[in-house]
């Protein structure tokens, strides 16, 4: 059973921002957990329990509590692993070739032999993972040999059984809505914080090479009390690390109309169709100190020019608008000797790049401490506003690119402080920068009519005045402590966002003129202008910044060996300092102010949840 994760108050200042939230308590690590016993089934306590994590020497060592339970906590995902149990009243164990998941806890329950049994070891051992509801990991096989023909995150996620990818290219788990799922990378928020691109990322491609991914978890339905601040589901990857061996990848692919057939239009007529695209990526990871430090760099580039596929009837440019080539090149001739204004063509071809760089670090500090850092780098542009239909005919100054940016870091400390007690201490930040940028701002909008269609030049009106940034600051520390069989889980979270909207449309003056005539005259037919008080669009911005506090704290223990019980609660308040300004008429109206916020509104959150494991039998 799971409860309402944001409540009716809680949801309606989401939908005012206009923001999704982002996940807190993403999963970048995994764990194992287990009970030893010995010949007779008795409790085995005092055994070490030894994990060596293969491919970077990495050794970890626990030891059974009176319980004869060990719990190991922050390890790294992927493998393979092997586990040493050792023990002076019995014979040793030996499990090798063990992989663990993104998010889940290895199960490992094994029953010690008497000394007089040869030592035991087991290649590729069965293990039981706490999946917690529909969710699935996928590991780096999966995500090598799974069909993608963008490269994308969401090729893989889609695999989950309550996963689809809709018309829009955004991702749906199990009917909800796409922008309210979640998807964090080494911890860091990935979402489309403002809704405004179809893909539900923050920037035009997918923000992380796929060949920068160890593994990808998809919680449909996550119940645990670490998880909270979304609607939809949670989609967590984790990228690969450097280890003890230098390895390394490249990939390069190109698509080119010299491969494709010739379109042809309603009437039957070939349509010209230029288009070429470019992707070329490569890893690297190693060992800076061997056994201590290890790095890994990833490195992503695709370069595509956009082809256009309208132009005037008569120009032979592909589909034909209803604005004619002589009407053009006579709009054209007045613009720049009525106006002093170049209009633009109707047959550029932009160009359209995206970048993605990232490079981690994983430091093992000793037996106890181990820390990873993550760097980011995503930019990339999309043009947009292009002709699009036959009754108007755009020019290269009515388009513009949808230019995003984003810089992220993220650093996670992982600490077994004793056999019984570990921690985790993460700090993420994330900076996006979103423009859309017409040509040039020498003019307004016009709009000019013609015999049987329009032209349409300068910057549109959403395009006068249109800027987004906001930065989000992420802290979390977790703690988690074995008490007999229970795993307590306790921590505290604080994420902050500062934002900056401009959207200051007609700032720059829209005009619509009945006839070429009318525009050779300075005859406007509409004119429309809208700016700040002040004249300057940069004061017509908005900003604001809000934040969430969570506390939570959960149980989880065995009922039996294959049933397990998690019991927890998550308590959310909201700070905002900011609020709108008073206006008293407002007030006068409607007997309540404007200006109020959400400053100190909470939740509780309870969450509890029956995990049974099946056997065979």
């Amino acid at each position: 059973m799971k409860t309402h994760r944001l409540s009716h108050i809680t949801s309606a200042l989401v939908l005012a921002l206009g923001l999704s939230t982002s996940a807190l308590a993403a999963d970048t690590s995994s764990s194992m957990r287990g009970k030893i016993v010995g010949p007779e089934g008795n409790v085995a306590n005092n055994v070490k329990i030894q994990l060596i994590h293969t491919p970077t020497g990495t050794v970890n060592e626990y030891v059974t509590n009176d319980n004869g339970t060990f719990i190991a906590k922050g390890l790294r995902v992927g493998g393979p692993y092997t586990v040493v149990i050792d023990s002076d009243k019995f014979r040793d164990i030996e499990l090798t070739n063990i992989f663990l998941s993104l998010g889940d806890t290895y199960r490992l329950n094994e029953q010690l032999a008497p000394l007089s049994v040869e030592r035991i070891q087991v290649i590729g051992a069965n293990y039981l993972q706490d999946v917690g509801g529909s969710n699935s990991v996928f590991g780096e096989d999966a995500i090598s040999n799974t069909p993608s023909f963008n490269r994308d995150i969401k090729d893989i996620a889609r695999m989950n059984p309550l996963a689809s990818i809709n018309g829009n290219g955004e991702l749906v788990i199990a009917g909800g809505n796409p922008r309210s799922n979640t998807l964090t990378v080494d911890g860091i928020n990935q979402n489309d914080d403002f809704g405004l691109n179809y893909g539900g990322y923050p920037t035009q491609q997918p923000p992380v090479s796929l060949d920068a991914i160890e593994q990808i978890s998809v919680d449909v339905s996550p119940f645990s009390a670490k998880k909270g601040n979304f609607g939809g589901g949670t989609i967590n990857a984790v990228t690969k690390s450097g280890t003890n061996e230098f390895h390394g990848s490249f990939f390069y692919e190109k698509e080119s109309d010299d491969w494709a057939g010739t379109p042809i239009n309603l009437e039957g007529e070939d349509i010209p169709l230029e288009f070429e695209s470019t992707t070329f990526a490569a890893t690297l990871g190693g060992p800076i100190i061997k056994d201590k430090l290890f790095f890994f760099a990833s490195y992503e580039k695709y370069d595509q020019p956009t082809s256009v596929e309208w132009g005037p009837a008569g120009a032979g440019a592909g589909n034909d608008t209803k604005f004619t080539e002589a009407e053009y090149l006579q709009v054209k001739e007045i613009a720049d000797r009525v106006y002093g204004v170049d209009i633009g063509t109707y047959s550029a071809n932009p160009e359209e790049k995206d970048e993605k760089i990232l490079i981690k670090l994983d430091w093992n500090i000793n037996e106890d401490h181990r820390a990873a850092f993550t760097y980011q780098n995503t930019e990339g542009n999309s043009t947009r506003n292009m002709t699009s239909r036959s009754s108007e005919l755009k020019t290269s100054t009515h388009w513009y690119d949808k230019d995003e940016n984003l810089t992220a870091f993220s650093g996670h400390l992982y600490s077994d402080w004793s056999a019984d007690f570990t921690t985790e201490i993460k700090v993420a930040y994330k900076d996006v920068d979103t423009k859309a940028a017409p040509q040039n701002k020498m003019m307004g909008d016009v709009t000019v009519r013609g015999e049987s269609g329009d032209i349409a030049f300068g910057p549109d009106r959403s395009r006068h005045g249109n800027e987004l940034s906001n930065q989000t600051l992420s802290l979390r520390f977790l703690g988690e402590y074995l008490y007999n069989d229970h795993e307590i889980t306790f921590g505290v979270e604080y994420e902050t966002i500062d934002v900056r909207n401009l959207y200051a449309p007609d700032s720059l003056g829209t005009w619509n003129f009945e006839s070429i005539a009318d525009f050779e005259n300075r005859l406007a037919d509409d004119f429309d202008y809208a700016n700040a008080y002040t004249n300057d669009v940069n004061d017509a911005a908005a900003s604001f910044k809000f934040s969430t506090t969570t506390l939570f704290i959960e149980d989880a223990f065995n009922i039996t060996d294959s049933v397990l019980l998690t019991a927890g609660v998550r308590y959310e308040v909201v700070g905002s300092s900011d609020k709108p300004t008073h206006n008293a008429n407002f007030q006068a109206r409607y007997g309540y102010s404007n200006s109020a916020n959400m400053d100190g509104e909470s939740i509780f959150l309870p969450r509890i949840s029956i995990n049974w494991e099946a056997t065979d039998d």
